[in-house]
């Protein structure tokens, strides 16, 4: 009896260490790491947006770039800006010198012994209508003369008329005197007219006026 449970032991013994042996040789089944899946954010493209240019830009820009036009004509050796206005405002207050002639002058030819200073106003247009141009009104005209009278200084109004402000088809520089209307006619301007705009300006030492 004894003998036969040794076999039974012996038996079972053997099997479990087949069994131990097929569990080590089996290999491990590896485990993939997890990968998150990652969504990259969509960027949108930015949408440009053009600032809308108001009336009152586009005339200011108009007249900025007729004046450096009328800059441009005075010949350095002979001619000095001495004052040139911004028009600078923000919610209707402006400085009072916004309302004087946009430049101020001096021309020194040595030669003749003239040193003189003078304002110019500049204004453009893009044309006639009804054969008159409407450059101003009564209450800034007679700020001019005012200007004129304190400071002494002659005053001329610097048109442009046509084409761009800074290529003008025609031109024309009239004495504030010859101007005491908020509108002048063709016919008024014509005698003032510059054959060549984009020629430089001079000081007509005999009239005293400028050209």
């Amino acid at each position: 009896m004894q003998q036969k449970m040794g076999y039974l032991l012996i038996g079972v013994g053997v099997i479990l260490i087949v069994w131990g042996a097929v569990v080590v040789a089996k290999p491990k089944q590896e485990v993939s790491p997890k990968v998150e899946q990652v969504v990259e954010p969509v960027v949108a493209e930015p949408v440009v947006v053009e600032p809308a240019v108001s009336p009152q830009d586009e005339s200011y820009a108009k007249g900025l770039a007729f004046e450096e036009f009328v800059v441009k004509r005075f010949d350095p050796d002979f001619f000095t800006i001495k004052e040139w206005r911004g028009d600078k405002q923000v919610d209707g207050v402006y400085a009072e010198s916004n309302t004087y002639p946009d430049l101020v002058v001096n021309f020194n030819y040595r030669k003749e012994k003239v040193d003189v200073d003078f304002a110019v106003e500049c204004k453009w247009r893009q044309g006639f209508l009804k054969n008159e141009v409407e450059w101003s009104y009564a209450q800034q005209i007679e700020r001019y003369n005012q200007f004129s009278r304190e400071k002494n200084l002659p005053v001329f109004i610097a048109f442009g008329i046509g084409g761009e402000p800074d290529s003008p088809e025609q031109m024309y520089i009239v004495p504030l005197d010859k101007l005491q209307k908020p509108s002048v006619s063709f016919d008024e301007l014509k005698i003032y007219r510059r054959q060549y705009p984009d020629r430089n300006l001079y000081w007509d030492t005999k009239e005293g006026v400028l050209k």
